[in-house]
């Protein structure tokens, strides 16, 4: 398991070299080359919008820590740099939880939350991906199919990688259990107590405030990824669009590999191939998308470098 880091960055460099073996880096060059950079940039700055409406969401979730709208739009920031160095962006949970717990002790309530924040998240995702397929034409999903059919050997890559890690997660989890077995039980009774009473700290009013703004986060995450469609001279409905950011959101959190790279493009490219968008766009409009969110880490890197932040983590 010692190795389970380098396992992961090896799953998504070959995810994505699969992918540019499947479309060819040519072609995807050339379609990033023609695409309009005013709508690029506008996509940008719309996608990094939702940093507000997220900072808004942690606020209302981490309600009994008192956080500012500032502090909590920090914390927005720099999630989203430590979301690049653990599996499924779990960087942002792991982050936010010893933020929190810096400033109160106690891990139980902190994680208890953040899990919580992620749950309404999913449902959000969820929801508006209900949404995509009700409106939608049924005849993508043959167009998937046979987009999938052309990405064969991509897509059994990608099942062997999961087979593989599955195997993997599985004998460390085995392991584990047999040397904890006995003690399990009164600490599970615990915990359930422990967490039941920090599931009290959030009002069912708040609850549904989370759920609206998490909606509100994927929205402006579709709107965001129309514009950069749109630079790239490709025009598709909103239960289309609903579809790929949402489906593409829930495959990014499985945690395969950091921050979900390779799973995200070779699942954007598929989706979008489904609805008749050439292999080559749908490769650059993937490898945009990531670009965004890796100049948002960037972005969060310097926040986290350069303001009292950092304190917590250095511990000074």
């Amino acid at each position: 398991m010692q190795n389970a880091p380098w396992l992961r960055i090896t799953f998504g460099v070959f995810l994505l070299a699969a992918l540019f073996w499947l479309v060819e880096p040519a072609p995807i060059l050339d379609a990033i080359g023609q695409a309009d950079p005013a709508w690029i940039v506008a996509g940008f700055l719309v996608f990094s919008l939702h940093g507000l409406i997220e900072a808004w969401r942690l606020k209302a979730a981490f309600g009994t820590y008192q956080l500012t709208f500032l502090e909590a739009y920090r914390l927005f920031w720099v999630g989203i740099f430590f979301g690049n160095f653990l599996p499924g962006s779990l960087g942002t949970d792991v982050y936010q939880v010893h933020y929190l717990n810096s400033k109160v002790p106690g891990l139980v309530a902190p994680v208890t939350l953040s899990v919580a924040v992620r749950i309404w998240g999913v449902l959000a995702n969820l929801v508006l991906a209900a949404f995509g397929f009700v409106r939608v034409d049924a005849q993508w999903l043959k167009t998937l199919a046979l987009a999938a059919n052309q990405g064969r050997y991509l897509l059994l890559i990608l099942g062997a990688i999961l087979l593989i890690a599955s195997v993997v997660f599985t004998i460390g989890l085995k392991s584990k259990v047999h040397k904890r077995i006995s003690s399990l039980n009164q600490k599970l009774k615990s915990l359930y107590r422990q967490i039941l009473a920090s599931l009290s700290l959030i009002s069912m009013p708040t609850q549904v405030q989370i759920f609206f703004l998490s909606v509100l986060v994927v929205l402006v995450r579709i709107v965001s990824f129309s514009i950069i469609l749109h630079g790239l001279g490709v025009s598709l409905g909103w239960p289309e669009l609903t579809l790929v950011v949402t489906l593409t959101t829930l495959t990014s959190l499985i945690p395969l590999t950091f921050s979900g790279l390779g799973v995200t493009e070779v699942s954007v490219t598929l989706l979008l191939a489904a609805f008749s968008v050439p292999l080559s766009t749908c490769a650059a409009a993937s490898v945009i998308s990531r670009v965004f969110i890796w100049g948002l880490s960037v972005i969060g890197g310097a926040v986290f470098m350069g303001s009292k932040y950092r304190q917590p983590v250095d511990g000074k």
